[in-house]
């Protein structure tokens, strides 16, 4: 199975839920993210729970103008948290 990949936006979206959270707690903003992140590691053992995201289901009915707005990159959590 291919491993979870994350588009920019969520991640720049993690990154600024964490932000907020952390302004007024850094440990609860952490945790919030840590849980997120958690929760989309669920996909390796139900891979069916997830949704699919719009660019994919355009890559493969080869609509390449809608499959390009997006791109996706590897999931590295530990850079989010350390």
């Amino acid at each position: 199975m291919s491993p979870v990949r994350w588009t920019d936006q969520a991640v720049s979206d993690v990154q600024a839920i964490r932000g907020f959270i952390g302004r007024d707690s850094p440990r609860y903003g952490r945790i919030v993210a840590e849980r997120l992140v958690e929760a989309t590691l669920r996909l390796d053992t139900f891979p069916a729970s997830g949704r699919i995201v719009p660019t994919l289901i355009a890559r493969m009915s080869g609509n390449s103008s809608l499959a390009s707005t997006a791109s996706c990159i590897a999931f590295r959590p530990t850079s989010w948290f350390s």
